[in-house]
């Protein structure tokens, strides 16, 4: 479980510090025509800043700090990883259908 911190609205923060954060996990998106599905979409994650800026704008939006897949995930940006460039998110929202 996590929750946002009060003074810091955009940040997210994991309940205790005896509760490790999930491994990072890997997004896997497919794409056929007409279609793009989020066929995983793990509780944390790194998404690559070459991914986010390879032109991909119908499928990932950027707003602030959170980031959609397909119009069908939202995650926020926890953190960066520079040794990587990549951004450290978790998924806020899923709108998968189940």
């Amino acid at each position: 479980m996590r929750y946002s911190d009060p003074s810091r609205p955009d940040a997210i923060v994991w309940p205790s510090a005896d509760v490790p954060a999930p491994a990072f996990g890997e997004i896997v998106i497919t794409r056929t025509p007409g279609r793009v599905e989020v066929v995983q979409a793990p509780q944390r994650a790194r998404i690559s800043l070459a991914v986010l800026t390879a032109g991909c704008q119908h499928e990932i939006r950027v707003q602030v700090n959170k980031i959609m897949l397909a119009e069908q995930v939202v995650y926020a940006v926890s953190g960066y990883d520079q040794d990587t460039a990549c951004l450290e998110v978790v998924l806020v929202e899923d709108r998968r259908q189940k």
